[in-house]
Order: structure tokens, then sequence, then C-alpha cells
């Protein structure tokens, strides 16, 4: 009988050993997901420091440009972009800096400029612009919307990407916009690539010294510039003078040689895990000198 109890006492023993080993594993599991967890949300903190640090870092080097007449691809403060990652005790950041009114606003675009961009039609491009003189416009937020706009292809969506925008109203600065956008405004291919050949200067390299600039939209103007630049055999054609002249007398005008919004991509990588983010954020610069004001922010994670 005294062996019998004893035996039970043993298996009593063994299940509570069992038991508490169990139990001791499963709040071990537990706390090892809760310091994980912990791990990931510091750094994640870290990351988006890193990204609100590239943001900063564009935006002060941005309010160096203590001019509003021009703007162009080799303004001081564009130099002075660091070429490699900036380390930080959290990790590292990297950014660029593109000129968003290299790009129509799609916002302001007259009827006739809607009408010859890439997937509109007559009718989408008339529907944008009844929907923008409504008593409280309704403006297009982001491109996707469009898809939804009776009479849009969005078979051409991915070509219409690249040259439009839907952040602020302003015109196309000339001194930035590639051939591409310029042909899309309604310019002739041949005058697109020779302005472009001319905002990349006489040793064809864009963002030095050498950069040509434009300090008027007027059609002689122009014509001066790009005369000074091909020599005197350069001709404008009579037709690229007329789209000029709209372009430029529009309301809102079409064409400038200023900007005030720019795409601000940062990349960073934190120390601990090498995790990647990204964030996209458009900065307008509303007074030179100043801080720009950000106007937008994607933030993408892989």
């Amino acid at each position: 009988m005294r062996k019998s109890a004893s035996g039970s006492v043993l298996v009593v023993s063994l299940w509570t050993m069992a038991a508490l080993t169990t139990l001791g594993i499963a709040q071990a599991r537990h706390v090892m997901l809760q310091l994980r967890w912990a791990d990931r949300a510091q750094e994640a903190r870290a990351g988006w420091y890193l990204l609100v640090a590239g943001v900063e870092s564009a935006g002060q080097l941005m309010s160096l440009d203590d001019t509003e007449d021009i703007d162009t691809m080799n303004e001081d403060w564009r130099q002075q972009i660091p070429k490699d990652p900036v380390s930080l005790n959290s990790g590292t950041f990297s950014f660029s800096v593109e000129d968003e009114q290299s790009k129509i606003p799609l916002n302001a675009a007259a009827l006739d400029v809607l009408q010859i961009l890439p997937g509109f039609s007559p009718q989408s491009a008339q529907t944008l612009i009844d929907r923008r003189d409504q008593d409280e416009p309704q403006l297009v937020r982001h491109l996707g919307e469009l898809i939804s706009v009776e009479g849009f292809d969005s078979d051409f969506f991915d070509e219409l990407e690249p040259l439009v925008t839907v952040h602020g109203t302003n015109p196309v600065n000339l001194n930035t916009a590639g051939a591409e956008t310029l042909v899309a405004l309604g310019l002739s291919s041949l005058l697109s690539q020779q302005i472009t050949q001319f905002q990349s200067g006489g040793n064809g390299v864009l963002g030095d010294a050498d950069d040509g600039a434009f300090d008027d939209v007027k059609v002689d103007a122009i014509e001066t510039k790009l005369k000074t630049h091909f020599g005197d055999s350069f001709l404008l054609e009579e037709a690229d003078k007329a789209r000029l002249t709209t372009l430029q007398s529009g309301e809102p005008p079409m064409i400038g040689v200023a900007s005030s919004f720019y795409r601000v991509e940062v990349t960073t990588q934190t120390t601990d895990h090498q995790l990647a983010h990204q964030v996209v954020a458009i900065l307008e610069r509303n007074n030179p000198g100043v801080h720009p004001t950000v106007r937008g922010w994607h933030e993408a994670t892989s």
C-alpha cells in the first residue's frame, strides 16, 4: 500500500514538472515574441527618423536657393546633394531631388493640351475641365483616378505617367522639361530635342556649369537663346512659334522658367537588420531662402 502511494506521488510530481516545463516554454516564447516585436518597433522608428532626416536634408539644401526668377538643373544647392549615403547612428539615408515642374500640371492644363496627352480623348479631356470649373473644383489627387474617367484609355496610363503631375498648377519649367514632355505640350520633335540640347550646354552634360538656361518664355527670347547656342543657321518654324505663343500666353500659362514643386526620393537602411525603407515626398518652395513645405508623402517598405 505504501509503494502504491509513493508511485502516485511520483506520477503527480512528474506531471507537475511536465506542466511547469510546458508553461515555462510557453512563457519564454511569449517573452521572445515580445522582445522581437519591440525590436521591430524600435527598428521601424529608426527607419522613420532616417526618412525624416532625408526629407529634411533635401529641404535644407533647397532653402539655400535665394532666387526665384530661374530654376535649372545646375544650381549650387543641387551640387551639394550627397553622392554617397549619409550615415547616422541608426543607419544610412540617401536622397535625390527631381523638378516636379518638368512635367505638365494635369490640374491646370488647357483643353488643347489635355486632348493630345496619351490616353485622353476629347470627351475625357472635357470631363476634367468641367470638374475643374465647378463651384467646388474636383481636382485630380492621384493619377489612378483617371482610370474611372469616361473616355480615358487606361492602356496608355504607363505612357502618360512620366509626363504629368497632379501637384500644383504652375507652368512647365522650360529649363528642366524633357523632350517627351515638350512634345506632349504640342511642340515639334525637332524643337523639343533642340531645347534639351540647349539645356545640356556645349558639353552635352546636364547639371553642370556649362548648362544653358532660358530667362524668358517669349518667342523672341527663346529664339535668341537657341540661335546663340546653335548658330545663325538655327530656324524656328512658324508652327512652333505659334505653339510657343499659345503656351506662354494661356491662362494659366503652360511654360515658364522657374519651379516651386519638387519630388524628393529618400532611401534608408537601418543598422540592426538592414531593413530598407523608401519614401517619396513632394516639397513646395514658397519663397526663396525659406524651408519648403511638405505637400505629399508616400512610404513603401521592402
